[in-house]
């Protein structure tokens, strides 16, 4: 926990890519120090940010990143942060349904109609952009009966979830695949354990020419 009692401003950091951001369970607010990256932002004189190394900076200014069809508000840019912090906490106060998987995590909002796919980098779960800012959305619109091709799309994600979403008849518009035997050069992580911040089920909806949208059943 943070010494400085003048600040309630406290998060994790962690060093990764500039292009990538960190899900944190104990950042208490979006942060980033890339001024760039905001689509609309506020200056502000705010407190002081303190790390768990001690280290800290200042809050000059607050706004919107928007992500594809997903904006997330209240995103704090810190003077001299290296790193960029996404709270799961202000994720879900905002709306934002955040599930995650043994080698990845879905984020949604129900009216944005987007979803976001992360993956699991070691023990953190993480978003990575290219260099515009763009997420790596789910955008369905391939025609091909091609399980890679849609595993690709899907941002790379288990073969054991593409499958649920098939068998189960999750996404509108995703044919029904064949997937036989797949032969895998790497040993990949099933992952069975499941840690789901929302109660409610999640349903896709692909298209030709959209991305996906995201409605809760």
């Amino acid at each position: 926990m943070a010494k400085d009692d003048h600040s309630d401003e406290v998060c994790l950091k962690a060093k990764v890519d500039s292009n990538k951001w960190i899900l944190d369970s104990g950042c208490s607010r979006h942060m980033t120090g890339d001024h760039s990256l905001f689509s609309h932002i506020t200056s502000k004189n705010g407190r002081l940010v303190t790390f768990r190394d001690n280290s800290n900076g200042k809050i000059i200014g607050k706004g919107k990143i928007d992500i594809g069809s997903i904006s997330i508000d209240n995103v704090s840019l810190v003077d001299g942060l290296k790193f960029n912090l996404i709270s799961i906490n202000q994720l879900i106060d905002s709306g934002h349904k955040v599930q995650f998987e043994g080698d990845h995590c879905l984020i949604s909002h129900a009216s944005d109609g987007g979803t976001l796919v992360g993956k699991r980098d070691g023990n953190i779960y993480t978003l990575s952009f290219d260099s515009s800012g763009s997420s790596r959305e789910v955008c369905l619109s391939a025609q091909q009966n091609d399980i890679w091709l849609w595993h690709r799309r899907l941002g790379h994600v288990h073969m054991d979830l593409i499958k649920k979403l098939v068998s189960k008849e999750l996404v509108r518009g995703l044919p029904k695949l064949k997937f036989g035997k797949i032969r895998f050069v790497m040993p990949v992580n099933t992952g069975n354990s499941q840690n789901i911040f929302s109660s409610q089920k999640c349903c896709f909806h692909l298209s030709p020419s959209s991305t996906s949208s995201f409605r809760s059943l």
